[in-house]
């Protein structure tokens, strides 16, 4: 990876947003906001509609029953992201990777939303990079 300016600072800001709300996420939930993004193992700021999983966590397919915008932090884990994401989100990983992965090679996943995370992005299969394919998993 590679360094950009001020990304000493950034890191620091980012990892002092994450510290504050894993201190203050402390109602367990089943569900993120109105979403469709479940979890036992998931923790909520009271008032806020920002959440905290600790490990790796893997959403799929999200949706919103509205557009209020929520924050998920996945602390000391990686987030996988598979098929579309549609939702008024940011997700935050501070110490890990964040994987997209197609579910349906047959179509284009639509993602939306703010990922931050200070180790990079991957996908964990081969993707087809031609933007005219009908087939976007690589064979």
């Amino acid at each position: 990876m590679q360094a950009v300016a001020g990304s000493s600072e950034r890191d620091y800001l980012l990892e002092k947003v994450v510290e504050e709300n894993a201190k203050l996420a402390t109602m367990s939930v089943d569900h993120v906001g109105t979403s469709n993004i479940l979890g036992s193992r998931l923790k909520k700021v009271p008032s806020k509609e920002v959440y905290v999983v600790e490990g790796d966590f893997t959403i799929r397919n999200v949706t919103a029953a509205n557009d209020t915008p929520y924050t998920l932090i996945v602390r000391h884990g990686n987030l996988t992201v598979e098929g579309s994401v549609d939702a008024n989100a940011m997700f935050i990983v501070p110490d890990g990777k964040i994987f997209f992965n197609n579910i349906d090679c047959d179509q284009r996943d639509v993602v939306r939303g703010i990922y931050m995370t200070k180790f990079g992005f991957g996908t964990k299969k081969v993707r087809n990079d031609e933007l005219n394919a009908t087939n976007w998993c690589m064979q």
